[in-house]
């Protein structure tokens, strides 16, 4: 059975650190930050490269465990159809001293019968990337030390020293007069209102002061303007009504009504406050799990028949979070390879599901 072993190990270096196919080789991943390179003029994103090491070809069961689960083969058979894979590459490289795997890299073999890897950069295989292109640099032309020195003298204008020096001295002297002038009108002004105090004469005042009678003090309306009235009215203490009392104000029949009044919307505040249901904290509001709302779409259909055929084929090939993910604007089921909460976890699923199985997949959200 003709596998394509090289798109299963693609496929599996986007997971893992380390693919080994047996008998051949093992690719490994390493991470490498963004690269420029002067020749294009172009900066690369940061990812993973990919060197290969022909020692590592002992059988760590992963590529075959990959390949059984892809065709439906039982393991044993699955690394037949591994040999007969890694036969044929020998071959080609015996023939031809070159080989090339898609979407990984190209082979020489050179005089000293040592196999050559050179990665392609078409394929990043961080899925922290994902969405990062290739920037164009352009290179920026710096000017020397010297053409700078030079172009600062042209542009500088020399000022005579000696007018400069006549201005300095002019300017100081003037600030030190002003100085002086002011101190002097300072200390006048200070020795003259020293002086008309010292000689102010003290006048005994023979005005009586005015009593205040208690009993004119009248009954005044509380601000209406305060927020503390608006909302809950004065409220009068033992104490207020006490002095209301002493006063004879309790005998004035408009006063006493607007107590009456006070008091009787006090007693309507209380009555409200205490008909309102208190809540207990330790009731816990029960909340439903939220959905999902990020999808990675493999395919939309109008017959849920053939949706459903698509999410158990999804499955079959190792998807297992594949489900039904609602309905599109125009009516259509949507089939999903996974829905997730979050959305770098969706931009990673989406990477994984456009490099192994899907290039037309896309991310949807709710």
């Amino acid at each position: 059975m003709n596998i394509r072993l090289e798109k299963i190990a693609k496929e599996l270096l986007i997971d893992y650190d380390c693919v080994i196919i047996p008998e051949f080789g093992g690719f490994i991943t390493h991470y490498r930050p963004a690269l420029l390179e002067p020749n294009k003029n172009i900066i690369l994103p940061p990812g993973k490269s990919v060197s290969f090491n022909s020692k590592l070809c002992k059988n760590d069961g992963l590529l075959a465990q990959n390949v059984a689960l892809k065709t439906g083969l039982n393991y044993n058979d699955a690394l037949k159809a591994i040999q007969l894979k890694v036969l044929f590459w020998e071959n080609e490289l015996e023939k031809s001293k070159y080989l090339e795997l898609e979407g990984l890299g190209s082979f020489i073999l050179n005089e000293e019968e040592n196999l050559v890897f050179e990665q392609f950069n078409e394929t990043n295989f961080s899925c922290d990337a994902f969405g990062l292109t290739n920037v164009h640099a352009s290179p920026i032309e710096r000017v020397g030390l010297t053409q700078r020195i030079e172009r600062g003298l042209d542009q500088k204008k020399a000022s005579p020293k000696i007018i400069k020096t006549i201005r300095i001295t002019s300017a100081a002297a003037a600030v030190i007069l002003s100085g002086i002038f002011i101190g002097f009108q300072l200390t006048k002004s200070y020795t003259t209102e020293n002086l008309s105090l010292s000689f102010t004469p003290v006048i005994k005042s023979d005005t009586p002061k005015k009593s205040v009678d208690k009993k004119t003090i009248e009954f005044v309306k509380p601000n209406t303007n305060q927020k503390e009235y608006k909302e809950f009215g004065e409220v009068l203490t033992k104490e207020d009504v006490q002095c209301f009392k002493d006063y004879g104000h309790l005998k004035e029949p408009e006063n006493l009504k607007k107590i009456k009044e006070i008091q009787a919307e006090k007693a309507i505040i209380e009555a409200k406050f205490n008909s309102i249901k208190k809540i207990n904290p330790a009731d816990k509001i029960s909340k439903t799990p939220q959905e999902p709302k990020f999808h990675v779409i493999a395919g939309c259909f109008g017959v849920e028949a053939n949706a459903t055929k698509m999410v158990k084929k999804l499955k079959n090939e190792g998807f297992k979070d594949a489900r039904l993910a609602g309905k599109s604007k125009s009516g259509l089921l949507r089939v999903s390879y996974g829905s997730y909460h979050k959305k770098i976890v969706a931009l990673k699923a989406l990477a994984k599901a456009k490099l192994s199985h899907n290039v037309n997949a896309w991310l949807a959200k709710d």
